[in-house]
């Protein structure tokens, strides 16, 4: 077991959490001519032992999966696997083709069920390794003659890898799974109904990356938010006040080092609050980076959109000319206004 894991990709704290559920021991008993083969004596696939054992584990993963034990069944599915590795390595077995196509058979099936397994305790990278297995084998490169799924268990397989991306964020590669399965005939009612959640999950995510990039690009410019600006602006008057230091006459310079934040000369920066608002510049840049690569549409339809607000903001010396031009006394807004700093906004877009 502690072998086979790693090959399928499961990490290490699950595989202690199955391990440690597990118990080690050994049973005497008679021997059984009907159930064990004589070393050396050759025998047909179905009369082997290794092979009723892993019958066995096939309906013990059956079992704990209906039973709702997910990890007693991938451990169940886990231990089939090595079983049928084990198989092509013993010598004493007739094997001819048909025999051959049932052993890689079993272990295939294995695979799918273990996609299972991960799609219900979602560890959606595990449920597309075993999935892709099921169809191709596990080995690298794949061996054609492991390819002996029939097109309706394909079929299974592609959906639950389908699943898996889709709840990964990878909206294209499901959507291919989704069209590979209808050319092999699966059902239109329930590819249809998946189609549709991957188009709702890429939606929302396409909303919530342009809201995130809308926020950088906008968030920090002066007057945006304007309950973060009143907030820094009272913590502020609060702390020149203790200072007891004429508040007119530092206001004047005060400056916007980020959004909610000000700083007087002289006086120590309030300490900032925390703002929904702020962006997780990694987690924004690898989500831009995803996007670029499985999304290309969708990396370019949000280029535009941001291009189109950047083109869209003032630029420099606009914003003072129409203050101007709309009457403003300068005099009366000097106690108010601040200098923003550069903002960071046009380099966050990835080329």
């Amino acid at each position: 077991l502690a072998q086979v894991f790693p090959r399928i990709g499961a990490g290490q704290a699950h595989r202690s959490a199955v391990m440690a559920q597990m118990q080690m021991g050994f049973r005497l008993e008679p021997f059984d001519p009907a159930k064990h083969n004589e070393v050396g004596v050759a025998h047909p696939l179905k009369e082997d032992a290794l092979y009723k054992m892993a019958l066995e584990s096939r309906e013990m993963g059956n079992k704990r999966f209906v039973d709702g034990d997910y990890d007693a069944a991938t451990a169940a599915y886990t231990e089939l696997i090595m079983q049928t590795r084990a198989l092509e390595k013993e010598g004493d077995i007739v094997w001819p083709e048909d025999s051959k196509k049932e052993a890689f058979l079993l272990r295939a099936t294995a695979y799918l069920n273990l996609s299972q397994c991960f799609l219900k305790t979602q560890q959606w990278t595990h449920a597309i390794n075993t999935a892709t297995r099921a169809m191709v084998g596990d080995e690298n490169p794949s061996n054609p003659a492991h390819d002996v799924l029939p097109d309706e268990k394909k079929v299974k397989a592609l959906f639950r890898r389908a699943q898996a991306h889709r709840e990964s964020g990878s909206y294209e590669k499901a959507r291919k799974d989704i069209e590979e399965a209808r050319e092999k005939g699966g059902a239109a009612a329930d590819l249809d109904a998946e189609l549709a959640k991957i188009k709702r999950a890429e939606k929302g995510a396409e909303k919530a990356a342009k809201k995130k990039l809308t926020g950088f690009l906008s968030g920090a410019r002066l007057g945006d938010d304007e309950e973060d600006a009143r907030r820094a602006k009272e913590a502020a008057e609060k702390a020149l006040k203790e200072a007891n230091r004429d508040p007119k006459e530092i206001m004047d310079n005060m400056k916007q080092v980020a959004s909610g934040l000000y700083v007087a000369p002289g006086a120590q920066p309030p300490p900032p609050e925390e703002n929904p608002h702020d962006i997780d510049f990694e987690e924004l840049g690898a989500e831009i980076t995803r996007m670029k690569v499985d999304e290309p549409e969708a990396f370019d339809e949000l280029k535009k959109h941001i291009e189109q607000h950047l083109m869209s903001l003032p630029k420099e010396g606009e914003e003072g000319d129409k203050n101007a031009e709309d009457g403003k006394n300068s005099d009366d807004d000097g106690k108010n206004k601040v200098e923003e700093v550069a903002e960071e906004g046009e380099g966050a877009t990835a080329e």
